[in-house]
């Protein structure tokens, strides 16, 4: 996820986490972790359950170059 935002930091979350590759990576991930846990996958399409967590956590006009680690840690503990 860092390696993600980090990758153009003057692009705002919302715009590095849209692209497709980007999408298709996490939501992979997302299948992985959920199979691994024991949870069921949400049933809203994965796009719009990324754009409710920035939504819901005020980041989708951020920009990486902005953020702090509190920020950081805020994001990766939002999508977990």
């Amino acid at each position: 996820m860092i390696r993600v935002i980090f990758l153009r930091r003057r692009k705002t979350l919302r715009a590095s986490l849209k692209k497709l590759s980007t999408l298709s990576m996490l939501e992979q991930n997302y299948k992985m972790w959920c199979s691994l846990s024991g949870n069921k996958p949400s049933a809203v399409p994965f796009p719009e359950l990324v754009r409710s967590v920035l939504n819901d956590e005020a980041m989708l006009r951020e920009r990486a170059f902005s953020m702090d680690l509190d920020d950081l840690h805020l994001l990766l503990k939002a999508f977990n």
